[in-house]
């Protein structure tokens, strides 16, 4: 009897931990949309106290290992999409909003917020680039960029950094992609375990 009450106290208090970080996690994402709208900058007084936020409501749950489960979150993103800021296709912003998504919900789960994000700012590219009327010379372009690349081993800027015409708030993106794994969490914790992968084919 004891060891089932237990366990349901224990299931529920993670339960609660993880509409806590939901919760803060919204908070996050709608700040972030609203001043990358806004300014076209995601401000660091936004990303980095969720980051401490994270790492604090992690710990908390469940001391050394929550620390580690938030470092993790944090720095792996870092790590992996500074590539991309090199190459001027994502802004300090958008990483930093990925490294603090991390802090606060763990690698998994910002791994496929990013893949969701991917996907959605693609079609959301794709969209502004048949209005402009530019869709296959900019296929043509990253095709040429792709080719340079390989054969010379050298990495470069594929936008310029004062280029703004083929660019749009990556927050759009990420907002929405990063919400519907929110959607698959909640589903999760009703017991539907469900993503996007197969329909997204990965």
């Amino acid at each position: 009897m004891a060891a089932l009450i237990f366990k349901e106290w224990t299931g529920n208090r993670m339960t609660a931990y993880i509409y806590v970080k939901i919760i803060l996690l919204s908070v996050l994402l709608a700040f972030a949309l609203y001043y990358d709208i806004k300014e076209n900058k995601i401000k660091n007084y936004v990303s980095i106290p969720a980051a401490i936020a994270g790492f604090a409501v992690n710990t908390l749950e469940n001391g050394l290992s929550g620390f580690v489960f938030s470092v993790k979150g944090w720095i792996v993103p870092v790590a992996c999409l500074v590539l991309f800021y090199l190459i001027n296709v994502m802004g300090a912003g958008d990483i930093k909003l990925f490294a603090s998504i991390g802090s606060i919900m763990g690698l998994s789960f910002t791994g496929y917020s990013f893949v969701y994000s991917v996907y959605i700012g693609g079609i959301i590219a794709i969209i502004i680039l048949i209005r402009k009327g530019i869709l296959i010379s900019r296929f043509k372009y990253l095709f040429n960029y792709l080719r340079y690349t390989l054969f010379t081993g050298r990495i470069t800027e594929y936008c310029h950094k004062d280029s703004k015409r083929y660019k749009f708030p990556f927050s759009l993106a990420i907002v929405p992609g990063t919400f519907l794994q929110i959607v698959f969490t909640l589903l999760h914790l009703r017991g539907v375990t469900l993503n996007a992968g197969g329909v997204m084919g990965f």
